[in-house]
């Protein structure tokens, strides 16, 4: 792929996502899920997740994901042998690949998908349309084959750990990693070969002197035509020969960037009814937690593509900031005549065995919940959350913080029925603070796991 110069480069932004590599990726990178009739659904979770970090990073004008076809490609029908040592796809995956395709149409996304061409083809001719046309280009992938179309106006993210971390790679990146130019990586590949892909490249050459030799003579066919030349002998004698095979490996590396596939590149401008179709996905996937994502209709800024199993009436909610010990007593008293509490440790630090505690939320029913900082003077935190989150918090505040032997009857007494989320976390910061507690009647973090 050759360089354009366009000053229009920042004024639009193409992304090209490489769409099996990531599904891949999410797969093996994520955690084991599945909805309650045991349909999997780990990867498209992960999938999902990806292609909202895309949005909201990237802020796409244009976005069009890639598919590899089921048919045979140019590559293998020239290769019998390509990618032939790749092992059987677990069947897990397999059944969640028809849900990507659905996910990415409920999101409004183009697809991209040609007989005979892999979306390394697709993405690589996506490329340089968009060039042409003025984007800026981000191709999102796994696979370091795709860093070859590196240039002035496109740039690669390689997934790395997980689905979240990625590395951004431009021209210079490039370099660094393999010591040559973007595009010199099909000729690098054919020396060195490619395992995952089964190409065959030159049997003696490592990366090193793969590097060194392009360093010097720049292009395999240059290097070729000097092979008498070469050095150190080992390479030339790894050469000698296999000309021939080094030219086809080149030639199975190199990404085609003219696939004769009719796609207009459209702006990404998704509608309220592909975000209703989005909702009623995720509520077939049981994906609760990314149904809140999904922007809210511009119809209905309230939310009417409501989940119909969500609550339909709001409730007012007291919050009383605890200022002295006579209010914490009878708070305390008022908590145990109910027979129930939500409690909520705010802590510095999420482990139990060394988190500092700051502070106690304690909840006898729906209407009304307590507050009260522990052990040291607290300043005003924007960061509690729940209940406590966005109140503003007296301006005498500071003049009381309970201690842990204060709140004993909060963690011990054995008429109380106890509720938390991560009920395990406050049961061994209590004990360090010598509170010593039975355990709580339930547990919203355990709760959520199972429904999930």
């Amino acid at each position: 792929m050759t360089d354009q110069s366009n000053s229009a480069f920042a004024a639009r932004k193409l992304v090209l996502v490489d769409a099996y590599s990531l599904l891949f990726r999410a797969f093996f990178a994520g955690r084991y899920l599945s909805t309650t009739d045991n349909r999997p659904t780990g990867a498209l979770f992960g999938f999902t997740n990806m292609l909202f970090a895309i949005l909201n990073n990237e802020k796409p004008d244009a976005m069009v994901v890639c598919w590899d076809a089921p048919e045979q490609t140019h590559r293998s029908k020239e290769f019998e042998e390509y990618k032939a040592h790749r092992p059987t796809v677990d069947p897990q995956l397999v059944a969640q690949m028809p849900g990507a395709r659905d996910i990415v149409e409920a999101f409004g996304i183009q697809s991209a998908e040609m007989g005979g061409y892999e979306a390394d083809d697709l993405i690589g001719t996506l490329a340089v349309r968009g060039v042409k046309e003025g984007y800026s280009v981000t191709i999102l992938t796994g696979d370091s084959d795709q860093l070859q179309l590196v240039c002035d106006g496109v740039t690669v993210q390689m997934t790395q750990r997980g689905v979240s971390d990625v590395k951004v790679y431009d021209r210079d990146a490039v370099r660094e990693r393999y010591g040559i130019e973007p595009e010199r990586i099909p000729d690098w590949k054919a020396l060195v070969g490619d395992t995952s892909d089964n190409i065959p490249g030159v049997p003696g050459i490592g990366d090193k002197t793969a590097t060194a030799l392009l360093q010097k003579w720049d292009t395999l066919e240059n290097l070729l035509s000097r092979v008498a030349d070469v050095t150190p002998p080992k390479a030339q004698i790894a050469l000698t020969g296999r000309e021939e095979q080094a030219r086809f490996s080149k030639r199975l590396a190199t990404i085609v960037c003219d696939a004769p596939f009719d796609l207009v590149i459209r702006p990404y401008a998704p509608t309220d009814e592909d975000w209703n179709r989005l909702r009623e996905l995720f509520r077939d996937l049981e994906f609760k937690s990314l149904a809140a994502r999904i922007p809210r209709s511009e119809a209905d800024p309230t939310g009417a593509a409501r989940d119909p199993g969500a609550p339909t009436e709001a409730f007012v909610a007291q919050m009383v900031w605890i200022r002295s010990r006579e209010e914490l007593d009878q708070a305390i008293a008022s908590t145990l005549r109910a027979g129930r509490a939500a409690i909520h440790l705010e802590t510095i630090g999420s482990l139990p065995m060394t988190a500092e505690w700051r502070g106690i939320a304690f909840a006898p029913s729906a209407e009304v919940g307590y507050y009260v900082p522990v052990r040291a003077e607290l300043e005003h935190r924007d960061d509690m959350g729940g209940l406590f989150g966005g109140a503003e918090s007296p301006a005498n505040e500071a003049s009381f913080a309970a201690t842990p032997e204060m709140l004993r009857p909060l963690a011990e007494a054995r008429e109380l029925a106890r509720v938390a989320h991560n009920s395990k976390f406050a049961v061994i910061l209590f004990a360090r603070h010598g509170l010593h507690s039975p355990a709580f009647e339930f547990d919203t973090l355990l709760a959520a796991y199972l429904l999930n």
